[in-house]
């Protein structure tokens, strides 16, 4: 009975071995968007087809706005054998305010949100070969109510558009 116990290895050593065996597995694979990553703030990337991101990129010197500027829109693309390529600024979807691609509202129409001081508005730009046309300023009422840090995205082939902002603390009393 004396030697039984060392027969017996310990409940530690079979989890150990368990781990020493290697299983195929399947898994998404990761890959940088390089010409979209920056030191800077880089947000919202919304995808517009044709290989093509569109992003807003906050405090880079190319901004309109300069170095302070909150948002400009910035675009990259994905060249023929996957890899993005250096993003590149769009100042004719960009105001020295902040500037955010909500997406498109159909395959010619993109929206894209501004915030100019307390002023918020919504403009449509159309597209002729790869350049975006400025349209016009959208109707949107209450629009001004989003105050602080707002995002969104276009959904439902331009039926629906969500936005998202951060809410000022209530106090209580």
């Amino acid at each position: 009975m004396k030697n039984s116990k060392n027969f017996f290895p310990k409940a530690s050593s079979l989890v150990l071995l368990a781990f020493c065996f290697q299983f195929p597995s399947i898994a998404q694979e990761l890959r940088s968007l390089s010409g979209a990553n920056s030191p800077n703030d880089d947000t919202n990337p919304v995808w517009i087809g044709n290989n093509t991101l569109l992003f807003t990129r906050a405090f880079h010197p190319q901004n309109l706005g300069g170095p302070t500027d909150p948002g400009d829109i910035w675009e990259t693309r994905k060249d023929e054998t996957g890899e993005w390529g250096l993003a590149t600024h769009r100042p004719d979807l960009s105001t020295a305010g902040y500037d955010l691609v909500l997406g498109l509202e159909d395959v010619l129409t993109l929206l894209v949100l501004r915030k100019e001081g307390n002023q918020t508005s919504l403009h449509q730009f159309s597209k002729f070969g790869q350049d975006w046309n400025y349209l016009r300023e959208v109707n949107f009422p209450d629009l001004d109510s989003l105050g602080g840090q707002v995002t969104g995205r276009v959904a439902s082939g331009g039926k629906l558009l969500f936005f998202s902002r951060k809410k000022k603390r209530w106090v209580w009393k």
